[in-house]
Order: structure tokens, then sequence, then C-alpha cells
């Protein structure tokens, strides 16, 4: 008979609630908000008036605009309202704290706005070698992502290696994690410590692997627009050394028609590399020199091969007999 006293009743809460859209709030984590619904101002004016938290649910679809139960995530965040702001516009702007995890039971509607049923989750798991070797991982990994991406201050990972919490920094670190809504709900709804510090070094793992193809790329990029810089830099000054001699003063334009020439005849790679190299030596060429009309023949022969054109063959035997 136990089973069916009143004890679960007592760790209900009801809070108002303020749904979410595309966010995912943790515990300890201070974020401003932009309140515009009718039911959610009224909700904030609630937890003003009565000091009860207010309840952040995530939206599954942020196109809803008066969500039901059923288009709720099922864990939210309690949170504290630090600061308001009434805007021109009849918005509020807020700051709040998240306090703890909850299970959505149910909602229901009041006179003007939305009251939470939750159920309080407090974190599992106890603290033993396991857990200390994920702390250090997880550790080890996002230093690794800050240093890597860049995009955060080294001073964060000063902060969260003084965490000797593992739930505190599991919570810690998703606040700075660029995952998706989705992802962030999952390590919000992993109540396990150790669960969720593996969810996050997985996480982790696949952002700094991105973040070396991404360098990998960036590296190949810009050493690709460093030589052709440099080419383009050193043809520049072969023209002003020409120039400066004598010779070949009107040549640029020739060498841009030959050029384009083996440009339009889209060679094969090998007869391209062949055509430019003897193009190269014919720029070095003195104007008057007799192999440079050579050369210049040869790239304009290799430029007017019709290798685009096929003709198709007339095999008949008896056809070509009589002729």
């Amino acid at each position: 008979m136990a089973e069916k006293t009143a004890k679960p009743e007592t760790q209900l809460d009801r809070l108002p609630l303020l749904p979410l859209k595309d966010m995912v709030v943790f515990p300890r984590m201070v974020v401003p908000l932009i309140v515009g619904r009718a039911a959610s101002l009224a909700g904030i004016e609630e937890s003003l008036a009565s000091g009860r938290p207010l309840f952040l649910c995530t939206q599954k679809d942020a196109s809803v605009e008066e969500p039901g139960r059923d288009d709720l995530y099922s864990v939210g965040v309690a949170a504290s309202i630090l600061q308001t702001l009434r805007m021109p516009d009849g918005t509020i702007k807020l700051v709040v704290e998240g306090l703890g995890r909850g299970r959505l039971r149910q909602i229901s509607a009041k006179q003007f706005h939305t009251e939470a049923v939750v159920k309080p989750m407090p974190s599992k798991g106890e603290v033993n070698e396991e857990v200390e070797a994920l702390m250090r991982l997880t550790l080890n990994q996002f230093e690794d992502y800050v240093r890597l991406g860049q995009r955060l201050s080294p001073e964060i990972v000063i902060s969260l290696r003084s965490a000797t919490d593992p739930d505190l920094l599991a919570d810690l670190m998703c606040a700075y994690l660029p995952l998706r809504v989705e992802e962030r709900q999952q390590l919000l709804e992993a109540d396990e410590v150790r669960a969720r510090m593996e969810k996050i070094s997985s996480f982790l793992m696949r952002e700094n692997e991105l973040f070396e193809i991404e360098g990998r790329v960036r590296d190949r990029v810009r050493e690709q627009m460093e030589r052709s810089q440099r080419e383009y830099y050193l043809h520049e000054q072969l023209k002003a050394i020409h120039q400066e001699l004598g010779t070949r003063e009107e040549g640029s334009d020739e060498f841009a028609e030959l050029f384009a020439l083996i440009e339009k005849a889209k060679m094969p790679n090998e007869v391209r590399e062949k055509a430019m190299r003897e193009l190269t030596r014919y720029e070095r060429m003195p104007a008057l020199s007799p192999e440079g009309a050579v050369i210049r023949t040869y790239i304009e022969l290799l430029s007017e091969v019709p290798r685009q054109q096929r003709t198709r063959d007339f095999l008949d035997l008896e056809v070509v007999h009589k002729v």
C-alpha cells in the first residue's frame, strides 16, 4: 500500500511555463531572452509576483505560436529571473539563470498564463575513477576545440579546469558547444553524469575532426593562392625586365594570344603541360631568336589539332573495293 501514498505528488512543482524557440537552456547557464507572446509575458509577471521560477521548455517546432504539451520536449529547466527590461514594442527582455532539470508532466491553462507541472530531475551517478577519467578527457578535448576553433577565449578553459563537480563541468561545457537544438536537448535529458560526459566527448571529437579538416582545406587553398600570386608577380617582373632590355617590347599581346590558343584548344593534361613549358621558353627567348619561331609554330600546331572533333568510320569493304 505504500506505493499509493501521496509522496510522489509532493515532488511535483507547478511553475509558470515559458516555451523557447530554437534554443536550450542548461542549469547554471545565464542567458538573455526576448519574450513577446501574451501567455509568456503573463507567465513572467506571475513568476515575478509569486517568486516562483519559470519553467523553460524548448518547442519541437519553432513555428508553432501556441504550443501544447505534445509540441514541447519532455525535459526543461527551472530558471530564476535575474533582470527584466520592458521594451517600447510591448516585449520584455529578461536575463534568466538555469537552476535545475525538470521533467514536464502536463500543462494547464490559467487565467492569463500557462502553468507547467514539473517533476525535478536530480543528477544521477557517483563520482568514480571512470567519471574522473571522462572529466580529464573532455577537458583536454575542449582545450583542443578552443585552440583549433579560435572562437572562444582560452580563459574559458582555465575556468573550466577549476570545476571539480562533473555535473557542473558538463553543464558549463554544454553552454559553449555549437550543437543543434536536438543534440543540446539530448544532453539536457541525460540526467546520468557519465552518460552526459560521454555524449559531450563524442560531440567534441566530431567538432575537432571537422576543425582539422577545415584547417587542411584552408592551408591548401592558401598555398594555391600564394603560388598563383607568386607566378603572377614573377611574370610581371619578367615582363619588366624584357622592357628594360628592349626585347619583345610588344610581346605581351603575343604571349596572351598564344596562351588563349592553348586554353581554347582544351588539350589533354600532358599536352597542355608540354605547350605551357614551350610557351615559358618562348617568353624567355630574345625577339629575333630563330628557335623562337619554331616554338611558336609548334604551339600553334598543338592548338590547331581538332581533338574535340570526331568522325564516323566507314567500314564497308565492298564500297571500299569499288572506290
